[in-house]
């Protein structure tokens, strides 16, 4: 996977980027399990939300920035400090 420039991704970031999701969502599915299964009746529910609205939204904007130029961001930078503040 080449980016924009032909630089190399940093691998070593990635992976542990991929370590801490999967311990954050074991973490996630062993503390809210037995709540998920009282409320909705579907022990996974709160894991499942949490990959649909966190991780795949997540993954593919990585994916789209990593191809962004961000030099491209330079002209919106006023704008969205005046937005943030």
């Amino acid at each position: 996977m080449m980016t924009h420039r032909g630089h190399q991704p940093d691998y070593l970031l990635l992976g542990i980027v991929a370590v801490l999701l999967l311990f954050g969502f074991i973490v996630l599915s062993s503390a809210s399990t037995p709540i998920a299964y009282q409320k909705f009746n579907q022990p996974y529910y709160f894991v499942i939300h949490q990959i649909v609205t966190g991780l795949l939204p997540g993954v593919l904007l990585f994916f789209f920035f990593s191809r962004f130029h961000y030099t491209k961001l330079k002209r919106l930078a006023f704008p969205l400090l005046i937005f943030s503040i």
